[in-house]
């Protein structure tokens, strides 16, 4: 559950440029935005991170935005009757315990909407 919060708040900050400055003026603080960032990069226990993923959602839900660190997942079926190998070509998560963020496509690397860091290349096969 922890990752996909990371990866939720990863994915909408590198969306919005803005996201970050509104929810510290909602009331997120620099040394909660700092501890968030350093702990990502050590790898920390995602689990360890749910009250500050919790107050962020709180913050946001007062400034009348959508919950930042949660949401639901898209599934959208192959499909039928793909002969053979297929391969994809996908971005993701570069830290030490990934959040679980990925993204398909595009040639330049995207980057974590938190630490800024260039998300990693991966190549999917399936068949």
């Amino acid at each position: 559950m922890g990752t996909e919060r990371i990866s939720q708040l990863c994915e909408r900050l590198a969306r919005d440029a803005t996201l970050q400055d509104v929810l510290t003026q909602g009331g997120v603080n620099v040394e909660e935005w700092d501890a968030l960032y350093e702990a990502v990069l050590a790898g920390a226990d995602p689990q360890a991170l749910t009250g500050l993923l919790d107050r962020i959602d709180l913050i946001a839900d007062h400034l009348g935005l959508d919950p930042v660190t949660s949401g639901s997942r898209e599934y959208r079926p192959l499909p039928t009757g793909l002969p053979g190998y297929r391969s994809v070509e996908a971005w993701r998560c570069p830290h030490q315990r990934a959040c679980g963020r990925s993204q398909v496509g595009g040639s330049t690397a995207p980057t974590c909407g938190l630490t800024g860091d260039a998300l990693e290349q991966i190549r999917v096969v399936s068949g």
